[in-house]
């Protein structure tokens, strides 16, 4: 569906179990809207289901706008969590007083929408389109659409069309390379592609060594050696290895800090998850990384010592380098801030 076309609702109902594409229809409804609004600070309000006040949800939504339109975004709507069979429905009738007041206002603007008025509803998980809500969204011709998780065959299209929708593309071996280390939750696989969209900066493509090199970065002698250099606290052999990378090979810093800081920090994680008593099999099942990768993450993270990381940080920036050199290390020395302080908070 084209954005314009989004103009000819004024709700949007969004139900189903696959969040990450729910989520994305979602902002895409809201960010079209809120770039033409010309009130924003009175007339965009956003609730949860599960919290929200009902006099506070009937204000807005009956109240006129003060600018030219008005967007009521209301998550986490599950109607069975607060009422029961009184919302099932056989027929088409205008039914009424469900038993919650927040689904009885939805109710009757559906039935009779403002068209300066913008209601989007995100599911908590799909609800059976018997509920009469659903059956009153479809009978007023509103925008409804229901998102399922797809079958092991149709993952690697869905990776596709989420990497196209971040105007990039992305190559059938990364994405059975992706699939084999995040598995197939769509909401994994699609943060994944927007880690990797970040790190490939103007490349058009993202290829399978750019997996690679951001979610498998010991694979490389280089990444290897840079991490247990790091992690023994021998700055020498670290800043060699930089050197080689910014100096004579011309990397970028981004690449290589990217793919580094990510499997740091991710070692961060683990640790802290060992410090909870977490077994490996529960280690596996929370982060999603192959037992194979795993283990070898476990083997590092006895090396790792907040005492070491903070003494590396102290060390480069007391460097003595060059001007360009320096440039090259701002990224790193900041990121080096918050991973010493992060990890100083995990040791306390």
């Amino acid at each position: 569906m084209k954005k314009s076309e989004f103009e000819d609702f004024s709700l949007f109902f969004l139900n189903g179990d696959e969040e990450f594409s729910k989520q994305e229809t979602m902002e895409k409804i809201r960010k079209y809207f809120f770039e033409i609004m010309t009130m924003k600070e009175f007339d965009y309000f956003n609730f949860d289901f599960n919290t929200v006040n009902p006099e506070n949800f009937e204000s807005a939504l009956k109240q006129y706008p003060m600018g030219n339109i008005k967007l009521i975004i209301l998550t986490q709507f599950n109607p069975l969590q607060k009422t029961s069979s009184a919302l099932e429905s056989d027929d088409d009738s205008d039914e009424k007083n469900s038993g919650n007041p927040v689904i009885d206002l939805i109710l009757s603007f559906a039935e009779k929408p403002y068209p300066e008025i913008k209601l989007i509803i995100k599911t908590a998980k799909k609800i059976s389109e018997n509920l009469k809500i659903i059956k009153a969204v479809k009978k007023g011709k509103q925008f409804y659409e229901s998102f399922v998780n797809p079958y092991s065959n149709q993952i690697a299209g869905e990776v596709s069309r989420i990497t196209k929708s971040l105007n990039k593309n992305i190559s059938s071996d990364a994405i059975d390379l992706m699939v084999i280390l995040k598995g197939e939750s769509i909401e994994d696989l699609g943060n994944a592609v927007k880690e990797l969209v970040i790190f490939i900066g103007d490349k058009n493509k993202i290829e399978k060594e750019d997996v690679e090199a951001l979610f498998i970065s010991t694979r490389t002698e280089d990444s290897i050696k840079s991490v247990e250099y790091f992690l023994k606290g021998d700055l020498e052999n670290f800043l060699d290895i930089l050197r080689n990378k910014f100096e004579l090979e011309n990397e970028a810093p981004e690449r290589f800090l990217g793919s580094f800081f990510y499997y740091l920090k991710r070692l961060i994680y683990i640790k802290s998850c060992l410090a909870n008593n977490m077994s490996l099999d529960e280690i596996q099942e929370q982060t999603g990384i192959p037992k194979f990768f795993l283990k070898k993450d476990l083997i590092y993270t006895k090396r790792f010592k907040a005492e070491n990381l903070m003494e590396m940080v102290k060390q480069l920036k007391e460097l003595d380098l060059n001007a360009k050199f320096n440039r090259k290390y701002s990224l790193f020395l900041l990121e080096m801030f918050f991973v010493s302080n992060y990890l100083k908070f995990k040791s306390a």
